[in-house]
């Protein structure tokens, strides 16, 4: 069991404490989602902010302005869940309703409307969904009888629909399978029914792990040679997930180190199109597979640990250094917990370059801050978390 602390946020965490689009006082947080160039976050009461990059509409926030601090969205709704795409970001209402803001190039939102909305509007379908996951440009849904149904961009087979075609609005995926938990990655997706993982989408790097050297998927297979799993992350090029053992495998690219096996595999190489066993832990809460990076929490202490490309920070390790094995995840100096690691409940790593966790109830985020994604009030890069809220 992973640690949550409820704690009182003050105004020593965020200087904006008068800005009424700011968090109240009284909140601490459930949930973080990070892709892209922004970041999102759900308050223990189902309210949501975004902040970072905001030049399609992605913060919610009513225009296209980049937030540098957590900015409330602008709706009145409360929600169950929060997913950042690439450039759009949905979520659940309390009452299962699906609803989307941001870019809609290619559908991602799940309606024919304006290529960009800065508020959230609706999913376009009378269904009621459990769980949401938004990939690059594609999103993912859990419906209430355990169907998933996806949209948007489905060019390398990621709405698992058996084309490659676009779809406007939620589509069934084939077959009949049961699904508990979703996640979707830049351009392939991943769930477990009843414990067995399957994927589909892009394979050019074996993110799939079905051990087919085929580049494209456009309908689920199981994952070979794997165990069963509890929790499942799908990044750009790589996947990981969390053993009903607690072990912790990834398998897909490992051109940065992103497998956390200790190897690695240069450009236009596979790395492993099979789970692959990250033998530096040996028991794993959660794990988050970012762009071309991944962390996890160990448990039982709850300590973050991070591993793979780090040129901008985004391991939060105190360096710009690839690591090939995890590293412990260490708080900035005078933002120590009970000890000097960064103690989490939840990670979120899909940004290209950037992390977010809650810890303590409190958001922290490290990496690169160009667009604001860190909420620390400035554009600078952060090599260490950096108390956000």
């Amino acid at each position: 069991m992973t640690k949550l602390i409820a704690v009182l946020v003050t105004c020593t965490a965020l200087s904006a404490c008068s800005d009424p689009l700011a968090p109240p006082l009284s909140q601490f947080f459930k949930a973080v989602t990070a892709r892209g160039g922004h970041s999102c976050a759900l308050t223990t009461d189902g309210k949501a902010y975004c902040w970072g990059r905001g030049a399609d509409g992605e913060l919610g926030t009513g225009d296209t302005e980049d937030r540098f601090v957590p900015t409330a969205v602008q709706t009145t709704e409360r929600f169950d869940d929060i997913s950042a795409g690439e450039a759009h970001t949905c979520g659940l209402a309390q009452d299962g309703r699906a609803l989307c803001w941001g870019w809609n190039g290619f559908y991602e939102r799940g309606n024919p409307t304006d290529p960009r909305n800065s508020v959230p509007v609706e999913v376009t379908t009378t269904l009621r969904f459990k769980a949401i996951s938004a990939g690059a440009h594609h999103t993912c849904a859990i419906a209430l009888d355990d169907v998933v149904y996806c949209w948007g961009n489905g060019r390398y087979g990621q709405n698992g629909n058996g084309s490659g075609n676009t779809v406007i609005w939620p589509q069934a995926i084939v077959g009949e399978l049961r699904f508990e938990s979703i996640s979707a990655g830049a351009w392939h997706t991943c769930a477990l029914a009843s414990g067995i993982a399957y994927c589909w989408g892009r394979n050019d790097s074996g993110q799939l792990g079905t051990g087919s050297s085929a580049l494209t998927r456009l309908d689920p297979a199981a994952v070979q040679g794997a165990p069963r799993f509890r929790q499942i992350s799908s990044g750009r090029s790589h996947t990981c997930a969390v053993g009903e053992d607690d072990g912790a495998y990834c398998w897909g690219s490992n051109e940065h180190g992103e497998m956390g096996d200790a190897s690695v595999f240069r450009e236009g190489l596979v790395g492993s199109s099979s789970p692959t066993l990250i033998r530096r832990l040996s028991a794993f809460a959660i794990i988050a597979a970012g762009s071309s990076y991944t962390c996890g929490v160990e448990k039982p202490t709850g300590n973050a640990w991070c591993w793979g490309r780090n040129d901008a920070g985004q391991l939060g390790v105190g360096d710009v250094e690839a690591h090939y094995v995890p590293q412990p995840v260490h708080l900035q100096p005078g933002r120590q917990q009970t000890s000097e690691l960064l103690t989490v409940s939840q990670l979120a790593t899909s940004g290209a370059t950037h992390a977010c966790a809650i810890a303590e109830g409190s958001l922290y985020c490290w990496g690169s801050g160009l667009e604001g994604q860190l909420g620390a009030e400035s554009s600078m890069q952060s090599f260490m978390p950096q108390r956000t809220q």
